[in-house]
């Protein structure tokens, strides 16, 4: 009878795996790694092994493989969700050590929001909104898709700011208002196809997806709503909970 406590033998692929992803620590982001057939040579393993290690390199968002180009070091950048963190995107890809560049996708009124948006923002009937969608690049790399809803009435003209793809919170503090993310969930889920695509994704990964709500700390007015959809192989997200001493609050529910 096998001994149930016996660990059993770790695959070949794995193994290599394993070993790979320790040497990656050491590279930056954008290094070249071996092709399938120079590490089956190197590593004196069969091709599929090959194919299979840097497979799970990839499943790992440790490396990015790109058809006719080759396999290279993901470049992953830390950002860190929680109390005291920039509610500005290109904030906090600066805080991390990168460089972000913003592109306007899409700029759309909506004359009669649905019932969820209607309440997350606190709108009242016929009030429209602004969906902007902008793509969030870091070092060039496409990262995030966000699409944000923001009140149509917070000021004239107000679409013609949107299409500059400024920064929404530096937008609101220009306008006024002392902007503040009041709510904000992070969860892994399915992008859709338009979103795929703008990301530069094959198929129709899980990605990394943050709901967030801006509002006004002065008058408590709910300002923009924002999805957006970042690409777990660039952007590696890591919660963080603070109390400082205070009692805990009662859960928020989901606007």
């Amino acid at each position: 009878m096998p001994d149930r406590k016996s660990s059993p033998a770790v695959p070949t692929y794995l193994a290599l795996a394993d070993r790979l992803a320790d040497d990656l620590a050491g590279l930056e982001a954008g290094t070249r790694l071996p092709s399938e057939h120079e590490l089956a040579t190197r590593e004196k393993v069969s091709r599929d092994t090959a194919r299979a290690a840097l497979h799970e390199l990839e499943r790992r968002h440790l490396v990015r493989r790109s058809n006719g180009s080759g396999t290279f070091v993901a470049p992953r950048l830390a950002f860190r969700a929680g109390p005291g963190t920039p509610p500005s995107w290109s904030a906090m890809v600066r805080e991390s050590g990168a460089t972000p560049r913003m592109e306007v996708m899409e700029l759309i009124r909506i004359d009669d929001p649905d019932d969820e948006l209607r309440e997350a923002l606190e709108l009242a009937s016929g009030t429209p909104v602004l969906r902007r969608t902008v793509r969030g690049l870091v070092d060039e790399v496409a990262a995030t898709v966000m699409v944000a809803h923001v009140r149509a009435d917070l000021a004239p003209g107000l679409d013609e700011q949107l299409a500059l793809g400024g920064s929404l919170y530096s937008l609101c503090v220009s306008l006024g208002f002392q902007p503040y993310r009041d709510w904000g969930c992070t969860q892994l889920d399915v992008v859709d196809h338009q979103t795929a695509r703008w990301l530069e994704l094959v198929g129709r990964p899980s990605t990394w997806r943050s709901d967030s709500r801006l509002s006004d700390a002065e008058t408590g007015a709910r300002l923009t709503y924002t999805t957006a959809w970042s690409r777990p192989d660039v952007i590696h997200i890591r919660m963080e909970e603070h109390d400082h001493g205070r009692r805990p609050a009662a859960q928020e529910q989901r606007p």
